[in-house]
């Protein structure tokens, strides 16, 4: 294979996945000494009509639903999007500013270890947030550069509620929220207009450790050896010897102006562990992780290579977005804040609209043992939403999943009695706590995406136990039944603007497109595993994301990307699969413009 062959199959530009019906498919870059992108790249739009009714019907507007805006409101427009007429209006709310603050009057700081003391300080504060929302307060001022280490009632359960904010600045003024056990961080529950600023959230445990493979005690299969420097954190955080893994992600060290480890390139690969049958279980005594049983994953160890061992999934998000029953979780800004060693995601849930991050950074832990991770699994994970998404100069460190991932998804139903529907998730068992408001469109589709029924919700939606939505519709209809697949084109989010940030490293996607009216624009990526921008329609993945359209990728740098051998070798790539993976043809009107891949990778600069 000829050098320029090999560079285009390992850093194709754009990889499509656009059905029969493909407007466009684009062969890798020219070779030049500064891979400058040729002028095929300036303006490369791809547009397909199939679908252009689908889209109208289940499409979200580009205008807020935040419009008319009021004069505190900061109003991003762009200039057209894809199509001539159509523009971006994303709408942010700051609170509402008032003279003088708050400070919080607890004690001000406390050492971790104590364990009563640190949950009779989390009461406190618990104690003085109440109060801020009962008083109404406007203002919330921590004192200045203080630890403070909190600690659920229970093992697992959420550290602090923030709750009834109306129009408030909550400021760290630079102190630090130590979480002590892994469990749910901050969650926000009805407030709007909360900007949470100027500050450090630290999560527990140890995310990840580093092993070689070694042989077995037996001479046959694998085993995985922990690192000396790491094997105390372990005994640490886990005094009973019990030690998850969920997985096993190949690493390289790396020398020079840069030493520490990074992902393997050019033969990366990751396995999910400890899943169904696949088990490994720590020794303490010979500090390795042992297989119960020889599977792939064993044979494709290597002797003597080191692995990232991941010991964490989604157990402690480090902000919980819940906008149980409806009730206005909307407008939450984040800003100059930092994130650290979160054995979860660092923000998730679901909203109304209205989420900014400005100035936003994940690092690494700065204490105990070394950190591989700043964040065990996605960076932002929008699970419903409205729109009004802006995440902008923000800086996203080491993480195990997606850096951006804002959707909505398909449900089906469970049961029909008249106008009334019953719903469940249709593919991996996630649900909202609230699925729908008064007059929100909802449609019933087939698996071939052909339309059965339109309607409303004639009051919002009731949350049933377990994952279950019960919806009153505005009308009846006999062609309803159990298994159709049903959604709410009200919430498929719609109107996000990511610009002037950095992602680095992560052994999934960098920002994967899923909803409408997005723009995409100069941001760096850098040693992202998968590509680094994914516009997906995936009825078979995990039955997310409605009908992407709309969006501007432009003015974006590409260091190492796309080198996952199970994922496409690309730094852009358009993905849309039907049931059962068949082809289809919903993404339209998407204009990539501008963008630069970079060589050599970024590399911190």
């Amino acid at each position: 294979m000829s050098a320029a062959n090999m560079f285009n199959r390992r850093f194709g530009f754009l990889r499509t996945c656009l059905g029969p019906v493909a407007a466009v498919a684009i062969a890798g870059l020219a070779q030049s000494q500064n891979l400058e992108l040729s002028q095929s790249y300036a303006d490369r739009t791809l547009s397909d009509g199939q679908h252009e009714d689908y889209i109208a019907r289940v499409g979200v507007d580009a205008v807020s639903p935040a419009w008319p805006v009021h004069d505190d409101d900061d109003v991003v427009i762009r200039s057209a999007l894809v199509k001539p007429a159509e523009t971006i209006t994303v709408v942010r709310r700051p609170p509402v500013s008032q003279i003088g603050k708050s400070e919080f009057p607890g004690p001000s700081e406390t050492q971790s270890g104590d364990l009563d003391r640190d949950y009779n300080l989390t009461r406190e504060i618990q104690q003085w947030f109440q109060m801020a929302s009962e008083g109404n307060l406007r203002n919330i001022c921590l004192p200045a550069n203080r630890n403070y280490h909190l600690r659920p009632k229970q093992p697992g359960g959420r550290h602090l509620l923030i709750e009834g904010l109306r129009d408030c600045v909550v400021d760290l003024n630079g102190s630090t929220l130590f979480f002590s056990s892994v469990g749910p961080g901050l969650v926000l529950k009805d407030c709007q207009r909360v900007l949470i600023r100027g500050g450090e959230i630290q999560g527990a445990s140890t995310l990840a450790t580093i092993a070689q493979v070694v042989k077995n005690h037996n001479g046959s299969g694998r085993s995985l050896k922990v690192l000396p420097e790491f094997v105390n954190a372990l005994q640490a955080d886990f005094p009973d010897g019990k030690v998850p893994l969920w997985t096993i992600a190949a690493i390289q060290k790396q020398t020079g102006s840069s030493p520490g480890w990074r992902l393997s390139q050019p033969v990366y690969q990751d396995w999910f562990v400890n899943r169904r049958t696949r088990q490994w279980v720590f020794n303490a005594e010979t500090q390795s992780f042992v297989p119960t049983k020889f599977h792939s994953v064993d044979a494709s160890l290597l002797l003597d290579d080191y692995v990232m061992l991941v010991h964490h999934n989604n157990e402690g998000h480090a902000i919980m977005l819940d906008n149980r029953d409806g009730q206005g979780l909307e407008d939450i800004t984040f800003e100059d804040m930092t994130f650290r060693n979160i054995p979860g995601m660092m923000i998730a849930g679901e909203l109304n609209r209205g989420l900014h991050l400005r100035r936003v950074q994940t690092q690494l832990r700065s204490n105990g043992s070394p950190g591989l991770l700043s964040v065990a699994s996605d960076t932002v994970h929008i699970n419903s939403v409205r729109g009004d998404i802006i995440i902008e100069d923000c800086s996203f460190n080491a993480s195990f999943d997606d850096k951006i991932n804002i959707k909505s998804n398909y449900w089906r139903i469970a049961e029909v009695a008249g106008n009334e529907v019953t719903v469940h998730p249709a593919g991996r068992p996630v649900s909202v706590k609230s699925w729908g408001k008064k007059n929100d469109r909802i449609l019933v589709v087939g698996d071939d995406l052909e339309e059965i029924s339109q309607s409303r919700l004639v009051v919002d939606s009731e949350r049933l136990k377990g994952k279950q939505h019960l919806l009153r519709l505005d009308k009846f209809d006999a062609s309803l039944k159990a298994g159709q697949l049903i959604f709410n084109a009200d919430t498929a989010g719609g109107r996000v603007v990511i610009q002037n940030n950095r992602f680095l490293s992560t052994r999934a996607q960098g920002v994967l497109v899923q909803t409408s009216h997005v723009l995409i624009r100069g941001n760096i990526f850098d040693e992202i595993a998968g590509p680094a921008i994914s516009v997906r329609f995936g009825l078979n993945d995990w039955y997310e994301s409605i009908a992407p359209s709309n969006i501007v990728i432009e003015q974006n740098r590409f260091g190492a990307v796309g080198f996952d051998r199970d994922k496409a070798n690309a730094a852009i790539e358009i993905k849309q699969k039907g049931s059962g993976g068949s082809p289809v043809s919903i993404i339209s009107n998407v204009r990539i413009r501008d963008n630069e891949l970079l060589s050599p990778p970024v590399d911190g600069q």
